[in-house]
């Protein structure tokens, strides 16, 4: 499965360790590739243009013809079981799938027409790196409740 997990910035220390455990975890099938984009430079930032600059390296980022997934605390919520599922889904159609994280500002609003899919992990707000630990734990999670693995046990 061609998975991959796009965000602005880089992520500290403590969030690439609780990453790097739950990506040591996943079979080679279901590793996702992490791309990080830089974050706005000062004239973005000036001209008021971050969310649209930083959106835009994120889908420039993400692999041709993949189904991309926003990840925004607007989208949709999902119970695991569900999330498991459109999982399953992804992997016997084969297709790549690429899961954008926003920076401080979030994403654009314009990337929402070339989603496939808004998946919002909470209504709460977190730091834009800490959503990578969050995700990784949900793909994890969503892998042994599809392999039977008693990790889930809802």
């Amino acid at each position: 499965m061609n998975l991959s997990l796009l965000a602005v910035g880089t992520a500290s220390r403590w969030v690439r360790e609780g990453f790097e455990e739950y990506h040591r975890r996943l079979p080679h099938a279901f590793k996702p590739v992490v791309r990080e984009v830089r974050q706005a430079k000062a004239a973005e930032r000036l001209g008021g243009r971050i969310r649209e600059a930083e959106t835009q390296r994120l889908l420039d980022a993400s692999p041709q013809g993949a189904a991309i997934v926003l990840l925004d605390p607007e989208g949709e919520l999902v119970t695991t079981e569900a999330w498991a599922g459109r999982l399953a889904s992804w992997q016997a159609s084969g297709r790549a799938v690429a899961f954008l994280i926003g920076g401080a500002d979030g994403l654009a609003p314009d990337a929402r027409a070339e989603a496939e899919w808004v998946w919002s992990l909470s209504p709460l707000t977190f730091p834009h790196a800490f959503v990578r630990l969050i995700w990784i734990e949900q793909l994890y999670r969503a892998w042994t409740l599809l392999n039977h693995h008693p990790y889930h046990r809802a």
